[in-house]
């Protein structure tokens, strides 16, 4: 079932036309979550992705998939780093990172740097806390505020990329084949 989940919510991530994605999975008991996400991570890590719990709660956690490669070019990022810095990111390594990020989850329900290490483009970032997540030009993936045209685009590509796994999924093809290595 977890692996459905990564076709529906993650498919451009496995494709790698998305540094990460972010998904809300039901399980039975958290120490059956912790085990599955072990034993996904052992060959996605391979490929160079990763999972990690977010958060979590009575039945259902917050997992976050992730290309290593992508998210370290992201933090390393001079602006990155100065906006995530306004925000009480001191360390800018990938585990710090989701350390402080999880930590900012347990304080609020979504913290807006959240859009950051989903790879939304810093600009639109920036834009939907100033305007309290109001008065974007378009919303699909994220909500848009800058470049709206390459936006929608890039939206296309997603929709495009998650209609084709589905479709490979359910005629029997693998996520481990589905899955990119970079």
């Amino acid at each position: 079932m977890l692996r459905e989940s990564f076709i529906e919510y993650c498919s451009p991530t496995l494709a790698s036309l998305k540094v990460a994605s972010l998904f809300r999975y039901t399980y039975s008991t958290i120490d059956s979550m912790y085990s599955i996400v072990r034993h996904e991570n052992l060959w996605l890590n391979q490929k160079g992705v990763y999972l990690e719990i977010i958060t979590y709660n009575e039945k259902s956690a917050l997992i976050y998939m992730f290309r290593e490669k992508q998210l370290n070019e992201i933090l390393g990022n001079a602006e990155v780093q100065e906006f995530l810095s306004s925000c009480g990111y001191s360390d800018f390594s990938i585990s710090s990172s989701i350390q402080t990020l999880k930590s900012n989850f347990k304080s609020m329900p979504c913290p807006h740097e959240v859009g950051v290490f989903l790879g939304y483009p810093l600009p639109d970032v920036i834009s939907f806390i100033e305007n309290c997540g109001k008065n974007c030009e378009c919303c699909g993936y994220w909500k848009v505020y800058h470049n709206k045209n390459e936006a929608l685009k890039t939206f296309q590509r997603f929709k495009k990329c998650t209609n084709v796994y589905k479709r490979l999924f359910s005629e029997g093809t693998s996520i481990k084949r589905l899955t990119v290595a970079i």
